[in-house]
């Protein structure tokens, strides 16, 4: 006598046989999946370290090109002293500039500095008050030549660091 049915059996088969296969896909692709996550962790990693060999590659070349821009501020610096300095030997203090041309220049630029007159090197202050010699037009010409200087140097620092930046 049969007491379980065949039919039962079968379905009994059926579902132990669906979870033992159930079971060993679902390790299958457990495996995959923590490879899938191995091969991503090994590249978060690469990637920060590029970013990382990149950055330092970066700083270091900052700081030679900010090195070598300070150099040079400080030989356009002492240039441009040097030559301010010499400008007592190749000037005479003479007037260049009347009183109105000075006017008209300083109304050019409506800035609080542009208001401050440069003393006269000879002449008393009453007479000069508001004149231009050629020492303030020479002592005027040196600065603004360290001036641009400096700022041309300044702006081939950034089109050097621009240049290096890998795109």
């Amino acid at each position: 006598m049969n007491l379980i049915p065949v039919w039962l059996v079968a379905v009994i088969a059926l579902f132990a046989g669906a979870l033992s296969g159930g079971a060993v896909v679902r390790n299958h692709y457990l495996v995959e999946i923590a490879d899938i996550q191995a091969e991503q962790d090994k590249a978060v990693v690469a990637a920060y370290q590029s970013g990382v060999a990149r950055l330092e590659a970066a700083q270091a070349r900052g700081n030679t090109l900010s090195a070598d821009l300070a150099q040079r501020e400080a030989e356009i610096d002492k240039l441009t002293l040097e030559v301010t300095r010499a400008a007592k030997r190749h000037t005479t203090g003479r007037t260049c500039l009347d009183a109105a041309a000075v006017r008209v220049l300083n109304r050019a630029d409506p800035s609080p500095a542009a208001t401050d007159v440069p003393q006269a090197a000879g002449a008393s202050v009453a007479q000069s008050a508001a004149v231009a010699t050629d020492t303030d037009i020479y002592e005027w010409i040196a600065a603004a030549w360290g001036y641009y200087t400096t700022c041309r140097s300044r702006l081939g620092a950034l089109i050097d660091w621009e240049e290096g930046v890998p795109r």
